[in-house]
């Protein structure tokens, strides 16, 4: 909790029933982890754990009392900036402190080895197979029933917790119309790279280094809005994607261009090679070979 705080509370007592309750208005700051994978189209689910460690007699049961996606909060609008609450849940849970100990070193850690004389959690009985295959003297002695060892963690201690899950999903309007689409339509304008004839050579290069440099600079501004994670969003393969589409024209049309020279250059030998055949031979032949060549050449400086 904030340090310096003060937990509103209060005691309400019902005369007729002989009833008490007590409630108290707790501000915090909580932390859950959550996926990004689907951004924005992702879901998460927050979870506020509260535990209290007694005695069994003290705390028999948990009943969660009514609940609401807002309060003291009137008008129409977003209650979160970009994202919508859908439903909240209150889940109550009794364990034991091993029980609890055992759940995080088994997913994600280890349990104490057999050398250990004070474990802090024996574990499962299943959890000294590693030690069983390195040394069975010595895991006979520490494993299963036959562990005298003395724990860290008092078994018996009961834990009473409940946990406040809430499901909310995020606004993906905003991030569609503000990051996909404008990306998008630069994809789409790229395309108008294959409608310009082959010829045009700087006109193609040029469209496409255009439009891969405004690719980038709209980048910069939506990293600003993407969440920072050790693995990329759905936006983050989008902008990739879109990248690949817009460079890949540049080498396209450079391919485009030297086959489409490579066949006039061949269709022009084909046909001073059948003017010189109909022209005969001899001067008048070399003559009009010399003429046929001079009206390529011409035409190639016209073009």
């Amino acid at each position: 909790l904030p340090e310096g705080r003060l937990q509103p509370y209060n005691i309400i007592i019902d005369k007729d029933s002989g009833a008490v309750a007590w409630w108290t208005g707790i501000h915090a700051r909580y932390f859950t982890p959550m996926d990004f994978r689907r951004f924005p189209f992702d879901e998460q689910t927050l979870v506020m754990q509260f535990e209290f460690q007694s005695v069994a007699t003290t705390i028999s049961r948990f009943v969660p009392a009514a609940k609401a996606t807002r309060f003291l909060v009137r008008g129409e609008g977003d209650v979160v900036s970009g994202w919508w609450i859908d439903s909240i849940d209150v889940r109550t849970r009794n364990f034991t402190l091993k029980d609890e100990l055992d759940y995080w070193m088994e997913n994600y850690g280890a349990f104490s080895p057999g050398s250990d004389p004070y474990p802090l959690s024996k574990g499962p009985q299943g959890a000294c197979a590693e030690e069983l295959l390195i040394d069975a003297t010595a895991a006979a002695t520490t494993c299963g029933e036959n562990d005298t060892r003395p724990s860290a963690s008092p078994p018996a201690a009961q834990l009473t917790s409940f946990d406040i899950v809430i499901s909310i999903h995020r606004i993906w309007r905003y991030y569609v119309l503000n990051i996909c689409v404008p990306v998008l339509l630069l994809v789409a304008l790229s395309l108008i790279t294959f409608i310009i004839p082959a010829e045009s050579l700087d006109a193609r290069i040029a469209l496409n280094i255009t439009l891969f440099l405004s690719l980038t600079a709209l980048q910069f501004v939506v990293n600003d809005q993407l969440p920072k994670s050790s693995y990329p969003t759905a936006v983050t393969k989008l902008v990739l994607v879109c990248y690949c589409c817009v460079a890949y024209g540049v080498p396209e049309t450079i391919v485009v261009f030297a086959l489409t020279n490579m066949a006039k250059q061949e269709a022009a030998r084909q046909s001073i090679a059948a003017e010189s055949l109909k022209g005969g031979g001899g001067d008048e032949g070399e003559s009009s070979n010399m003429s046929i060549a001079l009206k390529f050449v011409k035409r190639k400086k016209f073009e």
